[in-house]
C-alpha cells in the first residue's frame, strides 16, 4: 500500500511538472482589451503621477523585451526578482524553450500603468510574439502581459511575477 501511494505521488508529481511550464491561461476576445488599445485616464494619472518611475518601468520593458528577441537568457533571467522567484528551474527550461522558437520577435504594442508605488507597480501590456513553428508555419501570438514589479535592494525594477492571457481570434 505505501509503495503504491508512494508510486502515485511519483506520478503526480511528473505530471505537473509540464504544467508550471504551459501557457494555462484563458483565452480573451479582442473587444475585451480595447483599453489597452487607448490610455485611460486612470491609467494616464497614474503615470502622470510618477513620471520617473513610469519612464523607468518603461525603459526596463523595452530592455526585457530586447533580451527575449536577442535570446540572452541569462538577461533575460535577470530581470526576474531573484530572491522571490518561485520554481527557478522551470522558468529556466520554459525560457530556453521559447527562446530555441525560430525566428522569435516580440512586440510591445501598448503599456497601461495599473499602480506605482514606491517599490512596487503594477501593470499590463499588450504584446505580440512571432515565430515559426517545427512546422514550417508562422505563428503569431496576441496576450495581455500583466507585470506585478519591485525594486530590488539597488533600486532597480524587477519581475516579481506575470500572468498573461492569449487574445482570441476576432
Amino acid at each position: 500500500m505505501k509503495h503504491s501511494f508512494s508510486m502515485g505521488l511519483i506520478l503526480c508529481m511528473m505530471s505537473l511538472q509540464p504544467a508550471w511550464a504551459q501557457d494555462k491561461d484563458d483565452d480573451l476576445k479582442p473587444e475585451e482589451t480595447r483599453h489597452l488599445e487607448a490610455s485611460d485616464t486612470t491609467a494616464t494619472n497614474v503615470e502622470q503621477q510618477n513620471p520617473q518611475a513610469a519612464a523607468e518601468i518603461r525603459q526596463f520593458l523595452t530592455t526585457h523585451i530586447a533580451h527575449a528577441n536577442a535570446k540572452d537568457i541569462e538577461a533575460y533571467l535577470g530581470d526576474f526578482d531573484a530572491k522571490q522567484l518561485k520554481h527557478a528551474d522551470q522558468l529556466r527550461e520554459y525560457t530556453k524553450r521559447a527562446m530555441a522558437l525560430k525566428a522569435l520577435k516580440i512586440e510591445l504594442l501598448a503599456v497601461e500603468f495599473a499602480q506605482i508605488q514606491q517599490k512596487a507597480a503594477t501593470i499590463h501590456t499588450r504584446q505580440r510574439s512571432g515565430y515559426i513553428n517545427d512546422s514550417g508555419q508562422n505563428v503569431v501570438d496576441d496576450v495581455i502581459l500583466s507585470y506585478r514589479l519591485v525594486r530590488d535592494d539597488n533600486h532597480a525594477w524587477k519581475i516579481l511575477f506575470t500572468e498573461r492571457r492569449r487574445l482570441s481570434a476576432p
